[in-house]
């Protein structure tokens, strides 16, 4: 960002590409107040939004909670500037609503549509079910979905895991014969890490990847030690349900960090990559490992750059 920063300075004249490029930098790093004061500085310097500055403002208000902000900027897209929302800046909405516990208003939204929902909708929705565990709103989205022919493996892969969390092993059973019916795969977590040239890959459920076994004994502790977790009592689970990404002991980007803490030097930042979203535990995990065990931790997912320091998080999550 400080070289964005040092061309976007020597520029003679800035457009809104310029603006919302500069925007989205920052969007991309978490930091959210400066989104906000480049979005003021840019309409005092006479460059009016487009509709992608728009879609980031949302989004960036989405992520850290912010409802009434978020809302002020969806309705000021089309009443000050005559831009008229996408299904980009509806889900947005839905994202913000669901993620801050506001499901029934979510719903409302969806019902009310002006455009087709698309697959991003529906995981908006169940995502927020599964975080809330809101399986009535989660039932209602899953057969909705069925219903536009949205099938895909996200959607049952979300549903499979609110039904696990309730304990509702026969419904999961349902779902899980449905997907194999459908021929449906599921989506792999992957996670990499650098180690100067090389990149080191690991696998959701692979414990194949074993230079040393010490990782492994580092693995199992750092959750005690980390994340303060219980153990979890696998034995009262289906077998089914022990493919569910929250039965797993240790999620990909955790194996990942481990190996790192283990073989790297004490002064390298650990820079990790992630196939999807990065999940909320796994976000807690890093978080306090940077803080116990001293170390800087870059991690990139689906969305966008989290830096880990000192126990705190670039992106402002707790």
């Amino acid at each position: 960002m400080i070289d964005a920063w040092e061309v976007f300075q020597k520029m003679p004249s800035r457009s809104v590409i310029s603006w919302t490029t500069l925007i989205a930098g920052h969007a991309r790093c978490g930091e959210c107040e400066m989104v906000f004061q480049l979005f003021e500085e840019m309409v005092d310097d006479g460059v009016r939004p487009n509709d992608t500055t728009f879609l980031i403002l949302l989004s960036v208000c989405s992520h850290v909670g912010l409802v009434d902000k978020g809302s002020m900027y969806f309705n000021e897209m089309e009443r000050e500037y005559g831009i008229k929302p996408s299904l980009k800046h509806y889900n947005c909405m839905l994202d913000l609503l669901s993620r801050a516990g506001q499901l029934n208003e979510a719903m409302i939204m969806v019902e009310n549509l002006p455009l087709s929902p698309n697959l991003v909708t529906w995981k908006t929705i169940l995502s927020a079910c599964k975080k809330w565990g809101n399986v009535g709103i989660a039932k209602k989205t899953f057969e909705w979905a069925l219903k536009m022919n949205e099938k895909h493996s996200s959607i049952f892969m979300l549903m499979s895991n609110i039904y696990t969390d309730a304990n509702m092993w026969e419904d999961l059973k349902k779902v899980k014969e449905l997907q194999a019916h459908l021929g449906l795969g599921e989506n792999i977590e992957k996670s990499w890490i650098e180690e100067g040239n090389l990149v080191h890959r690991f696998v959701e459920g692979d414990l194949m990847y074993n230079r040393d076994d010490k990782i492994w004994l580092k693995v199992n502790q750092l959750p005690y030690n980390v994340k303060q977790r219980q153990p979890l009592n696998t034995e009262s689970l289906p077998m089914d349900s022990l493919n569910n990404e929250d039965t797993h002991l240790s999620h990909c980007e955790e194996i990942a960090i481990t190996f790192g803490l283990h073989n790297f030097s004490d002064k390298m930042p650990l820079r990790v990559v992630k196939n999807l979203w990065l999940h909320e535990k796994c976000h807690a995990f890093m978080a306090r490992t940077s803080e116990v065990e001293h170390r800087t931790i870059i991690c990139r997912d689906s969305f966008k750059f989290h830096v880990f320091r000192d126990g705190k998080c670039s992106c402002g999550a707790q």
